[in-house]
């Protein structure tokens, strides 16, 4: 069964690659479907996905797709624009998709490793410094956000029930 988290990482990364190509408006109305799955009480389904507040016919068919096959034909057409590898750069602090749109179109950084190999030769801001370092340490394990408060509110809502919590 597909969680609402892995349905709202695909919107996610379908909305992050909008951005990496410039489209802003539809990047930003996949954003929104994936916060509004993360934010469903309810586990959703192709049953229940027209009900999800804010999600329309598109959004709804992408989700079923996903639902269905684990992908979605938007995704595999952005894929096919931009290496979703790109992505990797996101978890280095400071670098949006905006910022991977620029090293990707710009400077050639196609992921994660050619950002390494470019900072490592200096040709990255060296305002990115710090950042690199801590991605290094940490070899890049960063929660997206919507993930982090779905999870979060998911474990709230259980300790909730318990008696013995009182607040």
């Amino acid at each position: 069964m597909t969680t609402n988290a892995q349905i709202a990482d695909h919107l996610k990364k379908i909305s992050q690659l909008f951005t990496i190509k410039g489209d802003a408006w539809k990047a930003s109305a996949f954003a929104r479907g994936a916060d509004s799955v993360i934010g469903e009480v309810e586990q959703v389904t192709k049953e229940n996905v027209m009900k999800v507040d804010g999600v329309g016919k598109s959004l709804g068919a992408t989700i079923v797709e996903f639902i269905d096959t684990g992908s979605s034909a938007k995704f595999d057409a952005l894929a096919k624009e931009f290496d979703p590898s790109c992505l990797t750069m996101l978890v280095v602090k400071g670098i949006g998709p905006k910022t991977a749109h620029k090293f990707y179109t710009d400077v050639g950084i196609k992921n994660l490793e050619d950002l390494v190999a470019a900072w490592e030769a200096g040709k990255i801001d060296p305002r990115f410094n710090d950042a690199m370092k801590q991605a290094l340490e940490n070899k890049g394990a960063r929660i997206i956000y919507h993930i982090a408060k779905g999870l979060a509110e998911t474990i709230q809502a259980e300790l909730v029930k318990s008696p013995d919590i009182q607040r």
